[in-house]
């Protein structure tokens, strides 16, 4: 770990994720900007155009788990940052269901590389403190939220001002964050430490999806009769 800032790359990773969850909060707040009283859109259409900030998100971290591995951290954070970014701008220019997908489409993805890039790097900066850290880190993805409920409180029902402002406000952690990641070394993940081949990573989510597949029967052998089918 030579000549890696741990404090500024923890604190750039809070940043980020305050980024990811504020927009979960602010996101909930366009609902009544683009329905029926607003832009226009009906519920089932504003449920279609948001539906990307969640299998996008998952998506995100289905590839870029594996990918930071090989990729690395530091190509999968940054990633994110883009991600982040053209979903604030296009979420800014959003005027129908289509480009509120597009945008929200990439927030989700932003969101999703986050956690993959950022979980590792701690886990490896951290080996001795890891549940400590990453607890640490994980409080504010619900402090985002608030952060971002206030601010939408703020900006709309006190301030009066447009829902643009609003959006725009996930400018501020999302600056702050890639203004403290660069140009900083980041650390590779335990797995590129340790010398773990990818067989036997795929190996082992092999035995855990084996392991999946026999829970059903597991159940019958632990559980009390009667309670198997909870």
């Amino acid at each position: 770990m030579e000549n890696i800032n741990k404090n500024r790359l923890f604190l750039a990773s809070c940043l980020a994720l305050i980024t990811t969850s504020m927009t979960f909060a602010i996101r909930a707040r366009l609902e009544t900007v683009f329905g029926p009283e607003g832009i226009g859109l009906t519920l089932e259409q504003i449920g279609y155009a948001f539906t990307p900030a969640f299998w996008g998100f998952t998506i995100a971290m289905i590839i870029g788990g594996p990918l930071v591995d090989s990729l690395g951290i530091k190509k999968i954070t940054w990633i994110a940052f883009v991600m982040h970014a053209l979903g604030i701008i296009g979420t800014l220019m959003a005027d129908s269901m289509t480009s509120l997908f597009i945008a929200t489409l990439f927030v989700g993805i932003g969101n999703g590389m986050v956690e993959a890039a950022l979980n590792p790097m701690i886990a490896s900066m951290y080996p001795k403190n890891k549940t400590k850290m990453l607890n640490r880190f994980h409080v504010w993805f619900p402090g985002g939220i608030v952060i971002g409920s206030i601010v939408g409180w703020l900006i709309m029902d006190v301030m009066g001002l447009s829902w643009q402002a609003m959006v725009l406000t996930l400018f501020i952690p999302l600056i702050l964050y890639a203004v403290l990641f660069w140009g900083q070394k980041f650390p590779v993940t335990e797995r590129v430490q340790l010398g773990v081949s990818n067989s036997k990573m795929y190996a082992s989510y092999f035995y855990l999806w084996f392991f999946v597949c026999y829970l059903p029967p597991l159940q019958n052998l632990v559980l009390p009769k009667g309670l198997n089918h909870y």
